[in-house]
């Protein structure tokens, strides 16, 4: 494997640009391009990259800076090596299908051990700023196994890492896509996303951070936005695993499609996730579970479920948060084995069911100081004005209170809608000091005192 030393190489009078482009031109197999630590032209030893911005959906962008594949960009180490973003670019680095071949994928990509930084904070001093969401740290569109390891992304405006496919229908899915031990760190919530999804088969987010991204102000999606920009699109086989998320102005994870593209998959486990406004948010996604989750702090709603078919939600400890809401036509939500302390803030029950639901399954959680007293279930609650409920079975849950006793039912108040009486099922929840409430059928799930 060749390697090219871009601080070795430098040719009098060429910028850091100047010399990946010529880095790239090797006509070497197997390429890494070496930038060493201090060995830039930008402050402190700084390298400073850019390349073409592009934010135009169905235009053909040039080709961006890194222009083949089986290329790796590595450093000395995060923190060691530091790619600016300089001020008057939108974006750092940009791997897109060559123009005249546009199903051919480029394959292999690597970055390792650097830093990248963006130039938010220097923009935000500037008297005419303004927001451009599409001014990204890193871009790619139809790579297959783009892999980022020990890699820092800071201060970024749009996102840190964005995948996309902006020719639709003629540029080949992203696939395999693989963030390992990297940082993405917004600085001042002034960002829309640390990584965005929005083409991928197979993807992973392993041993991460994710601290200060997004900006609640903007409403953006969260730390990792799973989303399909267009009907083409295809999302499966995501993983999030031992990663921690903290003050994100979104979601730790997003899931989001609006589209008729194929979005299924996501196995969300053993994280920590603390002051967030949501854990997971998602619409119209399929074959979901998230479990092994360490949650403290949320603002809002943990979990906002909408039009999704299949997910499962186990062995979780959920502290300090909003209720769980779903509805929206979803089908088939099992919420078993987890802990749930001082949750339900406001309205009082952990789980709100606010529209159609068919196939919901809460069963064996511990509820520990959640509800208000006298008030509806700490359990769970129905609030359906024009929905149904359908298949819901509500088993086996453990409610405690250290302060003043609960008034426990199974299920809450019905506010309207329509029950499906023969397709809900009656409940044996548990407590140690009073009994439960069991409702009967669709009078007493009605107006429950």
């Amino acid at each position: 494997m060749a390697i090219f030393n871009i601080a070795a190489n430098r040719m009098s009078g060429e910028n850091d640009d100047a010399v990946l482009a010529r880095a790239m031109q090797s006509a070497d197999a197997d390429l890494t391009i070496y930038f060493p630590a201090n060995g830039g032209l930008g402050p402190n030893g700084a390298y400073e990259i850019s390349t073409e911005s592009w934010d135009i959906p169905d235009q053909i962008p040039a080709r961006g800076n890194i222009t083949r594949g089986n290329v790796t960009l590595c450093g000395d180490g995060m923190y060691q090596t530091v790619i600016k973003q300089p001020l008057g670019s939108d974006l750092m680095f940009m791997a897109h299908v060559d123009p005249a071949a546009p199903t051919t994928l480029l394959r292999n990509i690597t970055f390792r051990d650097l830093s990248l930084h963006g130039n938010l904070s220097d923009r935000l001093k500037e008297t005419n700023y303004s927001y451009n969401e599409h001014n990204h740290l890193v871009r790619i569109a139809g790579v297959s196994s783009f892999r980022a390891e020990r890699v820092e992304f800071k201060d970024f405006m749009g996102d840190g890492l964005h995948l996309g496919s902006p020719l639709r229908a003629l540029v080949p899915h992203n696939d395999r896509l693989s963030v390992t031990a990297c940082r993405f760190d917004g600085v001042n919530n002034k960002n829309r996303n640390g990584i965005s999804i929005l083409d991928c088969n197979t993807w992973e987010v392993l041993g991460c951070a994710f601290l200060n991204v997004g900006d609640s102000s903007r409403n953006t999606p969260g730390a990792i936005d799973v989303e399909p920009e267009n009907g083409d699109s295809i999302i499966a086989a995501g993983k999030v695993y031992n990663t921690s998320f903290e003050n994100i102005g979104g979601a730790a994870v997003a899931l989001l499609s609006n589209q008729t593209s194929q979005a299924s998959g996501l196995e969300f486990s053993h994280c920590n996730v603390r002051q967030c406004m949501h854990v997971v948010s998602v619409h119209n996604y399929n074959n979901i579970t998230v479990n092994n989750l360490y949650v403290d702090g949320i603002s809002g709603e943990p979990l906002i479920i909408r039009a999704t078919n299949t997910l499962v939600v186990r062995g979780n400890t959920f502290r300090n948060a909003g209720p769980v809401r779903m509805g929206g036509g979803t089908v088939g939500v099992t919420i078993k084995e987890n802990a749930f302390v001082n949750c339900g803030q406001g309205l009082g029950p952990v789980i709100t069911q606010d529209d159609n639901v068919d196939g919901a399954y809460v069963m064996d959680n511990h509820i520990i100081d959640c509800g208000v007293s006298g008030q509806v279930s700490p359990v769970y609650y129905v609030q359906t004005p024009t929905g149904v409920v359908k298949s819901l079975r509500v088993n086996g849950n453990r409610v405690e209170a250290q302060a003043a006793p609960l008034k426990v039912t199974d299920i809450g108040r019905i506010t309207g809608g329509r029950v499906n009486t023969s397709s809900n099922y009656r409940d044996v929840n548990r407590d140690g000091n009073i009994p439960s409430v069991i409702p009967g059928g669709v009078e007493n799930l009605q107006n429950q005192e």
